[in-house]
């Protein structure tokens, strides 16, 4: 939902010209007054002007001329049935933006219904350990501003507590209401105001610092650095719950998708599976620091295990931020160096295995294996992905240059 503040940033000012024999709507923008006319049915006599006006429209190709209206400024007319379709009327707000051609796409912006409306979430009809909270997650990640539990029996302590719990994993909700038998959450957050791609720098950046804690909390047997990279982890699931809201809203509204900075739908697709093995990632090391907190080792590693547990440690953080890296610049060559270094990096992990079997068998050692291997092939996935996406621009733009030649 567009607040009132981002609302008065993003569209100019708008009234109405009553001394027009048309519907004008003045936009004042730096001092300079820019409108747009919507024409009426009675102003336009010819019938065949009238159906080529509604198939241009919907088309999606037409011209106009820029007018002078009363007041000094340029007025444009906008097409009635573009009116009618999108449902506006004097006063609505509509969206501006600047295209990289210098166009400027006009747009209605419009709450959605989930924006609108309240999601119900009927506690007596969810009676499984944890139901009310996932489903408050599942109504924010689609969209869903303001969410409303409620029972008819009143809601019981663990109830209450569960979602209470769940709300403290997502960004921007409030509590407005509360009495025995219901809470009424909702979701300040404004859409325009959290780009993906910054989502996912600061979702990898602490990712990595809570694997790089982890690995060193084995190595060197720190139990600070464990309870660090573990305090880490509530903070990715409430940043990974955030970008899967927006690439949802993205998805439904492409005028919203541009303006987080997602410039091809497909995009959707893959950051969403990014933010899943990232997030992945921070419960992985979450894991293995909550073991080695709970069981400490024994004994600290072999002196020459030790030094090998520290350059793979090396290894694996430094192939986890070339993978990202590879991701988030679409570069094709690093995601396919990262790939081949990750099923190399496994099949030493599948060397140190055993050597950790024979000499230093613990839980914790055996936790650090299955961190390293799960890690690097995740590192290997998002590798993969990037190296598919950077290979459909590529084909995108073989094809427009085609194109172009063919012409």
């Amino acid at each position: 939902m567009v607040s009132k503040k981002m609302a008065s940033e993003h569209v100019p000012q708008m009234e109405e010209d009553h001394d027009l024999g048309t519907s004008v709507v003045h936009i004042i923008r730096n001092n300079e007054p820019v409108s747009f006319e919507a024409q009426e049915d009675d102003e336009i006599d010819d019938q065949t002007e009238k159906e080529r006006l509604i198939e241009e429209t919907e088309g999606g190709t037409f011209e106009r001329a820029l007018q002078k209206s009363g007041r000094g400024s340029m007025a444009l007319v906008l097409p009635h049935s573009w009116i009618n379709k999108s449902g506006l009327k004097v006063h609505d707000k509509i969206f501006l933006k600047w295209q990289t051609d210098g166009s400027l796409r006009i747009a209605p912006m419009k709450d959605s219904e989930r924006e609108r409306g309240i999601f119900l979430i009927d506690a007596n009809q969810m009676k499984q350990p944890h139901g009310l909270g996932r489903t408050l997650i599942s109504a924010y990640v689609e969209g869903f501003n303001r969410m409303k539990i409620s029972g008819n029996g009143g809601l019981t302590k663990q109830q209450y507590d569960d979602v209470l719990a769940h709300a403290s994993k997502l960004i921007g909700l409030a509590i407005i209401g509360e009495s025995l038998s219901n809470i009424e959450i909702k979701c300040y957050l404004d859409p325009l105001k959290n780009d993906v791609p910054q989502l996912f720098v600061r979702i990898y950046s602490l990712s990595s610092a809570m694997l790089k804690d982890s690995l060193e909390a084995f190595t060197n047997q720190s139990q600070d650095s464990a309870r660090r990279a573990k305090g880490m982890d509530a903070e990715v699931d409430r940043i990974y719950y955030l970008i899967l809201r927006q690439l949802f809203t993205a998805a439904r509204d492409p005028i919203i998708a541009e303006s987080l900075k997602i410039s091809r739908p497909l995009n959707i697709v893959s950051d969403r599976s990014i933010a899943q093995l990232i997030e992945d990632i921070g419960d992985t090391c979450h894991n293995t620091c909550t073991k080695l907190i709970a069981h400490p080792p024994n004994q600290i590693l072999p002196q020459e295990l030790l030094i090998r547990a520290q350059e793979l440690s090396g290894q694996i953080c430094s192939i986890y931020d070339r993978a990202f890296r590879a991701y988030s610049l679409t570069d094709r060559r690093a995601a396919n160096s990262v790939i081949d270094d990750c099923r190399i990096f496994e099949k030493s992990v599948e060397e140190f295995e055993k050597v950790i079997y024979e000499k230093a068998a613990n839980p914790v050692n055996y936790a650090l294996i299955s961190q390293y291997a799960l890690v690097s092939r995740h590192c290997r996935s998002i590798a993969e992905i990037a190296f598919n996406k950077a290979v459909g621009v590529d084909k995108e733009h073989a094809w427009i240059q085609d194109n172009f030649q063919k012409e």
